[in-house]
């Protein structure tokens, strides 16, 4: 199992430094620097505080499940441990939902599985909302007769290296969906039971509208950490919100690959050529991709290193 692991990460790894180098070769140097020139004004401001909003709301949610567990924790700590946990994950996708468990169990005292009860139900929560806007996508460019996601696809071509790349890709996934399934199996008993009857009083939890009303208000500070973006640059004022959207779906999808720094390269390739199809000049596309993920990817290092610096804190003063 480490081999598959190794092997796992190895590709994934690779395959975002290709997709960066990529990115790279198509950018001109001018339209960077103005770039980040422009990055220095009150502009990049609201991006900030809907960024950090978003990680508050998410907290939020996040304690309104464990309120259904009848677990009292502060939002503060939440607040704190979730970014923690997307510091662990920028290094080592997936891993940060398990380093969450382990926190909380030692500032807390939260048992593990009450805690991996409410990752799977967010998760869970986040995975459906993802599909519906999907459909919700696909049915616009239908009835639009257009859409990125459509000439994104239309516009492949299979050779027999990307029909190789292809095949790797999905064998890979195979295999870790087999590995979970052969834990999951030899881990079944009591410790699943418990970690379902967990799961089963979030379904049945009386604060259905709050979790909503919650969950909506993160997909639209998603929404709004892209759109705000267009305000920045004199070139992409013309995206219309609808543009912002998409571009916004193709990213989240691209951030749901297991690949380090972000998705670092799959984000980038996707997100510029969505920024392509709705009318940018390739280098500004791309460059419009890394200044997105470089603010988010900065910001998400920063906040995951004073968070750490604060638990250590509460650690000593306990």
């Amino acid at each position: 199992m480490n081999a598959f692991r190794v092997i796992k990460s190895l590709f994934f790894i690779v395959s975002g430094i290709i997709l960066i180098w990529i990115t790279v070769q198509k950018i001109d140097y001018s339209d960077f620097n103005l770039a980040i020139q422009a990055c220095y004004s009150w502009k990049v401001f609201p991006i900030l505080i809907t960024s950090i909003g978003v990680v508050l709301v998410r907290a939020k949610r996040w304690q309104l499940l464990f309120k259904n567990q009848d677990v009292s924790v502060s939002i503060t700590t939440l607040f704190h441990v979730l970014n923690i946990g997307y510091l662990v994950n920028f290094a080592v996708p997936r891993l940060g939902e398990l380093s969450r468990t382990f926190l909380l169990k030692n500032n807390q005292q939260i048992p593990f599985k009450k805690s991996i009860a409410t990752i799977i139900f967010e998760r869970l929560s986040d995975l459906i909302v993802l599909v519906f806007i999907l459909l919700i996508a696909i049915i616009l460019e239908y009835f639009l007769q257009y859409g990125v996601i459509t000439h994104l696809v239309s516009g492949v071509q299979l050779n027999r290296f990307k029909v190789l790349i292809l095949l790797g890709f999905l064998l890979v996934l195979a295999g870790f969906i087999i590995y979970f399934w052969t834990i999951i199996k030899e881990k079944s008993g009591i410790w699943a039971q418990e970690l379902i009857h967990y799961f089963s009083r979030l379904i049945t939890m009386k604060d259905k509208q709050a979790f909503l009303v919650l969950t909506l208000g993160i997909w639209v500070g998603f929404y709004l950490m892209t759109m705000l973006w267009i305000f920045i640059f004199p070139d992409t004022t013309q995206l219309s919100l609808y543009a912002c959207f998409e571009v916004m779906l193709v990213g989240v999808l691209a951030r749901t690959l297991p690949i380090q720094a972000g998705s670092a390269g799959a984000y980038h390739f996707a997100v510029s050529n969505a920024f392509i199809y709705f009318g940018l000049t390739q280098s500004k596309a791309f460059t419009m991709a890394l200044m997105i993920h470089g603010f988010q990817s900065i910001l998400t290092i920063l906040l995951g290193i004073l968070s750490y610096i604060w638990y250590i804190y509460q650690q000593r003063n306990a």
